[in-house]
C-alpha cells in the first residue's frame, strides 16, 4: 500500500467515525424538536466536532499528497 492509499484509508476510517456519531447527534436533535428526549450533552457535542475536524485534518492530508503524487508524474511523464 503507498503513502497515499495509507492515508486515504486512513480519512476514510476518521469520516466514518465522524459520520456515526453525527447521525447519533441528529437523532437526538430530532428527539429534542420532538420533545421526546433531552439534549446532546456537551461531552457529545465536543467529540462530534474533534472527530469531524479531525477526519477533516486527514482529508487536507490527502489531497496535498494526491496533488503532490500528480504533479509529479506530470513532470516526470510517469503514470
Amino acid at each position: 500500500m503507498t503513502k497515499e492509499q495509507e492515508a486515504f484509508t486512513a480519512w476514510k476510517q476518521a469520516d466514518e467515525q465522524a459520520r456515526a456519531l453525527e447521525v447519533l447527534l441528529a437523532a437526538t436533535w430530532e428527539e429534542v424538536m420532538n420533545r421526546t428526549g433531552p439534549p446532546p450533552t456537551e461531552e457529545m457535542l465536543g467529540e462530534v466536532s474533534r472527530l469531524r475536524a479531525l477526519a477533516n485534518e486527514k482529508l487536507t492530508v490527502v489531497m496535498a499528497m494526491l496533488r503532490t503524487a500528480v504533479s509529479t508524474e506530470s513532470a516526470t511523464g510517469a503514470r
